[in-house]
């Protein structure tokens, strides 16, 4: 914990980026299993393709997020806001996709932004 942190912050940082890290790490490893639990189409060897290249960006982003401190932890909380914000409307405004796969993305999306935001607020 930092000098400057509260305890509450300091855990959303860390479910935060382990949050990051193990959706990464699905998405990398499993990616059929990650694309059928958000009911999300398997065809394709591009689907498996774009599920491992966004896992190894969330892993690596989920890396930086627990390896921040300070101003550095602070952006990435502000960044951790807008993105849940703009998947958050990427999951309910892109067509074609499941009632599943829109209330799943946006559920996730929203809370992951949330205590983002939380976060941002806090320290």
């Amino acid at each position: 914990m930092t000098v400057d942190s509260p305890p509450a912050v300091e855990t959303v940082h860390k479910v935060l980026g382990g949050a990051a890290l193990a959706f990464g790490a699905a998405g990398l490893l499993a990616p059929r299993a990650l694309l059928s639990a958000y009911g999300m189409s398997l065809q394709g060897g591009e689907s498996m393709y774009l599920a491992r290249m966004w896992g190894a960006r969330m892993a690596f982003i989920g890396a930086l997020s627990l390896a921040a401190t300070g101003e550095l932890r602070r952006t990435s909380f502000m960044l951790g806001a807008a993105l849940g914000g703009v998947d958050t409307v990427l999951s309910l405004a892109t067509p074609g996709l499941s009632a599943q796969t829109r209330i799943q993305g946006a559920t996730t999306a929203s809370a992951i932004g949330s205590m983002a935001l939380y976060a941002l607020r806090e320290s």
